[in-house]
């Protein structure tokens, strides 16, 4: 609670700064940005994570494929919109993940890399063998891209930032469309 603040056990990271973003919380939580990173520490990033994926992969007794440790930086430079998300670090462990995920490719275009990054992400939340988000409040996927459209439609169109409370209204609106639907899918079937 900004209003009554108490012992700080958090603080933000964050790579870019959106003015007023953090209005209510900047004086207590410390916030960290993140430089974009050079050219060098960028191939020095994709280097340690093919070595490290390499390391894994035969800890884990998997099939190693042949790695060529430059291949991801060599990907991520030949493709410029890429390039540019990938200077930024938190977004370069993205693209390397879906690189990995997606053997060893990355997609075209920045949309295209986004939605396989949430994919992965939602298909992770949703999964029968993690079941956080499904088990407890019952949420497919398919609610989940509904919520995510709705939000970034909102985001698209206004200034000021995502309350708590906007984005209440915003996932209860999706869940009820969600939930009319299927009753009216039970019906048609009926």
């Amino acid at each position: 609670n900004p209003k009554k603040p108490t012992i700080i056990k958090a603080f933000i990271i964050t790579s870019s700064i959106k003015e007023n973003y953090f209005e209510d919380i900047n004086f207590y939580i410390p916030r960290l940005t993140i430089e974009h990173m050079s050219e060098e520490a960028l191939k020095l990033f994709c280097s340690s994570y093919t070595k490290s994926i390499k390391n894994i992969s035969m800890r884990g007794r998997k099939r190693v494929k042949d790695y060529n440790i430059d291949q991801l930086y060599n990907d991520i430079i030949q493709n410029k919109d890429i390039f540019q998300l990938a200077i930024n670090p938190q977004l370069a462990s993205v693209i390397a993940a879906v690189y990995n995920q997606y053997e060893d490719k990355l997609p075209e275009k920045r949309i295209d890399l986004y939605e396989k990054a949430i994919a992965k992400m939602i298909e992770k939340l949703v999964s029968p063998s993690t079941n956080c988000v499904n088990k407890e409040i019952g949420i497919n996927s398919i609610m989940f891209w509904s919520i995510l459209q709705e939000i970034a439609e909102y985001l698209h169109s206004k200034v000021e930032g995502l309350s708590e409370n906007i984005l209440k209204q915003i996932i209860r609106k999706c869940l009820m469309d969600c939930q009319s639907s299927i009753n009216d899918e039970m019906n048609i079937n009926e």
